[in-house]
């Protein structure tokens, strides 16, 4: 589908980007996130990248996939802001749904994934980046290792070991995290 839209973009359908945008702004932002570790700084990555996925479209071959060239870019861009920003905020990512009187099973069960979520998010963003950004990309995108290779900028077999030593890595924060918390979240 994505080939689709790139071709009328090529053809001079502008509009049609927005396809892309819509269906790559939330990953491409998780993305930058893990990298950059500030919201703001990675709202400004997504879209700087955006518009230079829009600049170097007519340049995409199409070797790879859409998502693992614009991811490419995203990874890029954030390494760029990160050496032109060194200070960083912490990102807390805390909305809880409003009081309720009533409390049922499902607000129950969406209250704990929400949890699960945002001790996941807590924890890769503690991780070092290119570790919080392998593990993004290979367990949330569901990227094959080549791909993940071909984004970071390593080989396949560096890609295993970053895999094997973060798992470790986001492990032992989130245990350090949640203590005996774990079991009942999990």
């Amino acid at each position: 589908m994505d080939d689709f839209y790139i071709s009328k973009v090529r053809d001079g359908d502008h509009k049609s980007f927005r396809y892309l945008v819509d269906k790559y702004k939330d990953r491409s932002f998780s993305l930058a996130l893990g990298i950059v570790k500030d919201s703001q700084l990675a709202a400004d990555v997504v879209q700087e990248s955006f518009i230079n996925a829009f600049k170097g479209l007519r340049t995409f071959e199409g070797r790879s996939g859409f998502a693992t060239w614009f991811y490419k870019i995203v990874v890029n861009e954030s390494l760029k802001h990160i050496t032109k920003n060194k200070s960083f905020r912490n990102f807390v990512d805390a909305e809880f749904p409003d009081n309720s009187t009533t409390v049922d099973n499902e607000a129950i069960s969406l209250m704990k994934l929400n949890d699960q979520k945002k001790y996941v998010n807590e924890t890769l963003d503690e991780m070092e980046s290119r570790d919080s950004l392998v593990l993004r990309l290979h367990y949330l995108d569901d990227l094959k290792l080549s791909d993940i290779a071909d984004i970071v900028g390593i080989n396949e077999n560096n890609v295993k070991i970053i895999l094997f030593r973060a798992r470790n890595e986001f492990l032992i924060i989130l245990q350090r995290k949640l203590k005996s918390e774990i079991h009942s979240l999990i």
